[in-house]
């Protein structure tokens, strides 16, 4: 699998940010509970036999917008969890079902809460899985629209507390855009894990973390840098950065298109 580096530097400081040249390296026929799943993320942590994961006696809080049953839920800036979809038209039924407006954190681990219904601001303590088979439709609008075998992940963009906020419209996609499409620019992509049928997916534990800058595609491994990737960079080659001066180098951070 080919990989180029983009360094993004400010003084003497470098952030990496990779770029796959095939995105995620993908596994052929890689068979998980007798599925045969075709674009398995390499980076994805699993075992032939997948195991729901159980977190067990978690104790949280719910946010201002609750935890509603059967969704996938992240934490939010206040340090409370809210589920990504508003607690209005429940129910794996629906398609008018709204995106969370919550600030969350990029880093946040991403829970599947069960059947239990965590109103405003109410403390629980319960299980909460980091793995798990789940029914997507009802954390979203995806109906039986799925496409079986390939990645899902979750859209949104970055805020300027550097939180992680949903698409309004459309906040999942199975498709990371192609190179040169330049609308996309500032799009945050997390990765949630793999479609194996047409409304169900399987709920990975590790959740990379991909943006979309200057027309590409990248990923990201520190989530702490990736506001600065997205909103305080400077496009240029290596040889004009080599030519700024030091003062110049120290003022801004700077995305080196040809290293």
């Amino acid at each position: 699998m080919a990989i180029l580096n983009n360094v993004i530097v400010k003084g003497i400081s470098r952030f990496i940010g990779n770029i796959y040249g095939n995105l995620f390296g993908k596994v052929n026929n890689k068979t998980i509970n007798g599925d045969v799943l075709t674009d398995v993320p390499s980076n994805a942590v699993f075992t032939d036999t997948i195991d729901t994961t159980h977190l067990r006696n978690i104790t949280l809080k719910a946010g201002s917008s609750g935890i509603v049953p059967n969704t996938i839920i992240m934490r939010t800036s206040n340090d409370t969890y809210e589920s990504i979809v508003t607690s209005d038209n429940m129910g794996n039924n629906t398609t008018n079902k709204i995106a969370n407006t919550a600030d969350f954190y990029l880093d946040s681990i991403i829970y599947y809460n069960g059947n239990n219904l965590i109103e405003n601001n109410n403390t629980t303590n319960q299980d909460f899985y980091s793995l798990k088979d789940l029914d997507f439709r009802y954390s979203s609008n995806c109906s039986n629209n799925l496409v079986a075998g390939k990645p899902l992940f979750l859209i949104g963009s970055i805020n300027n507390n550097k939180t992680f906020k949903l698409n309004n419209d459309i906040w999942w996609t199975q498709e990371l855009p192609l190179d040169g499409d330049i609308s996309y620019n500032g799009n945050i992509y997390i990765y949630l894990g793999i479609a194996y049928n047409n409304t169900n997916i399987k709920l990975m534990e590790q959740h990379p973390i991909y943006y979309y800058l200057n027309g590409k595609i990248y990923y990201n491994n520190s989530p702490s840098t990736l506001y600065y990737f997205i909103n305080d960079v400077d496009t240029v080659s290596l040889e004009e950065y080599n030519n700024l001066t030091s003062e110049n180098k120290t003022a801004s951070f700077y995305f080196i298109t040809d290293v």
